[in-house]
């Protein structure tokens, strides 16, 4: 049992001298590993359902070695001049000699120590996928890190990475208690150490445990004080809070589907030593030597850091927590083998409390509640409620939600999308959308990454569009995404096949451009373009990339309503292209779309991210000069009904702007750079579109030609205006990332002082509430639906949605 003086040693001697340059990241890559076991298995009766449901229960018994070895591969960055053995546990020559070493020297039937070890080489081969996609690696233009450095840093590499990988761990603090991390590490040090010698790598034991220490206390660290760090991270870069989830290469999805798919490789490593099915992209062009690694470095990326972020960090959290950080530990070797672990009895986390926070809207400002003990209960306006949920973990249950008529009996229909969803008798392919009054769920790869509902075949019966954006052969091809439109029929609803379906290898046929890397099925928009009555679906393409230079400047696709076939089977060509007079890199041209009507004219509103410097072109622009505000990203157009008639009202929302009337600097949980009050609090713009018609309407530094109302949100970061919904008599509006993720609702009136706020009190931690708001509004019965898409009250992050009816 080592005493506190010791372990003060260890924590300061290792975090200070040496997390920065490693760049950490321990919680994401547990993150990815975890969700990885999740959807590792195959169906009863298939080939390989034994022998995989075999490893997965090894994973399953050695949960503190997998944890181990996900973490690994960084352990010598910037710690006792071990640098290049760290690197190479991040490629394939590592993993093949491991299990060269593991077939030679262990067989069946395995015992504890050669199952932990192959636990911990199946957490090192997660970390070497993982990595390539997060750090952009192997020659990959979409990374997340990648994306960031150009659309957030001007291009500066160094600044995204610091903020991703320090960051990220703090995101992921933010967004749940990381509570399936263990407190507890065993580590299989004379096999690694003979996996270093057979590839000629000279490692001191002493060297090895030291660092590994290190990294064991930077984890806990991460878990106990990440949550206070944050702010300081996340408000350089909306991505952290909005993308690192779903973004399709290196977001927590893409790593963890890459890593399940790598452990498949895996099993026939182990059980027939065939190395043929390789895990890196890198692998598929690059046939270096054992000894001999890709030209480009992690270690080059995790230097140019210098140490400094992290090491903020630490010093500032051991000099406020120090009393906390006094665990009784227990670090031993025993038979080869290092084992970590701390009493988490000993260590209490930081409280993080909020604020006093106040609530602007209509440039008056006033008090408003800031917690969910102040907002009332949802049931207060909709006493009748139904939840809805699944049993599986992480299936992001209510990520988007659409309501229609598919029968055309009058009564509203919910669809409901779960894109992780991965059910045990699925081989291949995650994703499903549930449908009332449908037995079985729809499902495709990545199946309802977005919904909507349209009349595409103009017959007045609801149709449903889902879409799937991890159709493709791999994440990071030319093509990915797919569209498929379910027709309604009277009387029987949706079919169990799509109708018509469409493809992006089809759309880059039909719009004539081979060199295009195209990308849909993440954004869907419903939106009578032509106003004869029927809606038209409207595909926002913003990762769409007509050439090289123009990476995700973005695309709008569109198919109008008319009379057509089941028996097409394609949509066809699109009816109409959409390409910003812009057309800048990293644009996102077509992440929010709609139209509204006005003086016998249709006016098209698509969101496009400003980078760099506006240029001038024919027609309406409206512009924020607000550091990331984002106006436009949520946009609804509010059919209001007046005492005389119905008008068009049109809703900007700007989810990540600042609220200025909160700018006061104060007290923070220390950390370099503290951002001021109101960062991502978000805003909801209210708009006149018959001022927009008139000559010289200035829509420029906000002020905003019709402007009626500006509303606010007040805590950072809510993202007030994420989601926005509305009946003829008010608006609904969503804050999903309020009270630390647990997220709320608003009801609004012009007539209101101020937005009503609505909470969810029997949701488990960061449920995300108000992700999406849909309202619909038949035969007199007025509905509402909320999605909550990170409830874990049945299962981690497995998303639940609220059905209620007044």
């Amino acid at each position: 049992m080592a005493n506190w003086r010791t372990i003060q040693q260890l924590a300061v001697g290792a975090l200070l001298l040496g997390c920065g340059a490693q760049g950490c990241g321990p919680a994401v890559h547990n993150e990815v590993a975890e969700r990885a076991r999740q959807w590792f298995h195959e169906p009863q009766g298939s080939g390989s359902s034994e022998r995989i449901a075999y490893y997965r229960g090894i994973l399953d018994r050695h949960p503190e070695a997998l944890q181990a070895g996900v973490v690994f591969p960084d352990w010598g960055y910037g710690c006792l001049s071990n640098d290049d053995p760290a690197e190479a546990a991040h490629w394939t020559p590592f993993l093949e000699t491991g299990l060269e070493y593991f077939l030679q020297t262990y067989r069946q039937p395995l015992s504890d120590k050669a199952e932990q070890l192959a636990a911990f080489l199946f957490g090192i081969a997660s970390h070497q996928v993982a990595d390539e996609l997060w750090h952009s690696l192997s020659g990959l233009t979409e990374g997340l890190m990648q994306v960031l450095a150009n659309s957030t840093f001007n291009g500066e590499f160094s600044r995204a990475h610091d903020t991703l990988d320090v960051g990220g761990d703090f995101a992921l603090a933010h967004m749940n208690d990381l509570a399936f991390m263990l407190d507890k590490w065993t580590v299989p040090v004379d096999d690694v150490l003979a996996i270093y010698r057979m590839m000629d790598i000279d490692v001191a034991r002493w060297r090895l445990n030291m660092c590994v220490t290190r990294q064991f206390y930077t984890m806990e660290a991460v878990k106990r004080f990440g949550l206070g760090l944050f702010p300081s991270y996340a408000a350089r870069a909306p991505i952290l809070t909005e993308r690192i989830e779903d973004y399709f290469v290196g977001g927590l999805f893409s790593m963890a589907t890459a890593t399940s798919d790598c452990w498949y490789s895996l099993v026939e490593w182990f059980d027939r030593g065939d190395f043929s099915k390789k895990c890196l992209i890198s692998d598929q062009h690059d046939r270096h030597h054992r000894h001999r690694r890709p030209g480009k470095r992690l270690s080059d990326y995790h230097g140019s850091l210098g140490g400094t972020p992290m090491q903020r960090f630490v010093e500032a959290q051991l000099a406020e927590h120090q009393e906390q950080m006094r665990a009784v530990a227990n670090v031993t070797e025993h038979d080869g083998t290092l084992y970590l672990g701390v009493d988490p009895r000993r260590v209490s986390r930081p409280s993080h409390r909020g604020h006093s926070r106040q609530h602007v809207f209509g440039r008056k400002v006033s008090a408003h509640a800031g917690s969910g003990d102040e907002c009332a209960e949802l049931t207060t306006l909709y006493p009748k409620v139904k939840q809805l949920y699944t049993m599986q973990a992480y299936s992001g249950f209510g990520q988007a939600v659409a309501m229609g008529d598919f029968s055309g009996n009058g009564n509203t229909d919910v669809a409901i999308s779960a894109p992780y969803y991965k059910p045990k008798d699925t081989t291949h392919g995650i994703g499903a959308v549930f449908v009332q009054r449908t037995r079985q769920p729809l499902r495709y790869s990545l199946f309802g990454s977005a919904l909507t509902v349209v009349d595409l075949n103009a017959d007045g019966i609801d149709d449903l569009v889902v879409g799937s954006s991890g159709y493709g052969e791999t994440a990071t091809g030319d093509r990915l995404g797919r569209i498929d439109v379910y027709l309604g029929r009277r009387g029987a609803g949706l079919p169990g096949t799509p109708d018509l379906t469409l493809t992006a290898d089809q759309l880059a046929l039909y719009t004539d451009s081979p060199w295009s890397r195209q990308r849909i099925g993440t954004h869907l928009f419903s939106a009578d373009i032509n106003n004869d009555g029927f809606n038209d679906l409207v595909i926002g393409a913003p990762y769409h990339s007509e050439f090289p230079f123009e990476l995700h400047s973005g695309r709008v696709f569109g198919y109008l309503a008319r009379q057509r076939q089941s028996s097409e089977g394609h949509l066809g060509p699109p009816d109409f292209v959409v390409v910003s007079p812009e057309r800048l890199p990293f644009e996102w041209f077509g992440q929010s779309a709609s139209a509204v009507h006005v003086q016998n004219t249709t006016l098209l509103l698509v969101y496009g991210f400003k980078v760099g410097k506006a240029a001038e072109y024919d027609g309406l622009e409206f512009t924020l000069w607000t550091d990331r505000a984002q106006l436009g990203s949520s946009i609804h157009v509010w059919d209001a009904a007046t005492d005389n008639e119905t008008v068009s009202i049109v809703l900007f929302g700007s989810p990540s702007e600042r609220n200025p009337a909160m700018a006061m600097r104060v007290r923070e949980p220390p950390a370099s750079q503290p951002p001021e009050r109101g960062w991502q609090a978000g805003g909801v713009r209210v708009i006149d579109p018959q001022r927009w018609m008139q000559v010289g309407a200035s829509a420029e530094d906000g002020r905003l030609a019709g402007l009626l109302s500006t509303l606010r949100g007040s805590q950072s970061p809510g993202h007030f205006g994420r989601a926005l919904a509305s009946t003829p008599s008010e608006v609904w509006i969503g804050e999903p990332f309020s009270g630390i993720e647990e997220g709320r609702v608003y009801r609004w009136r012009p007539d209101f002082d101020r937005p009503q706020c609505f909470a969810m009190r029997n949701a488990n931690g960061q449920a995300r509430l108000g992700s999406v708001i849909e309202v619909a509004q038949r035969s007199g019965r007025e509905s509402l639906v909320v999605g909550a898409p990170h409830d874990s009250q049945f299962a981690r992050l497995t998303g639940s949605v609220l059905l209620m009816q007044k």
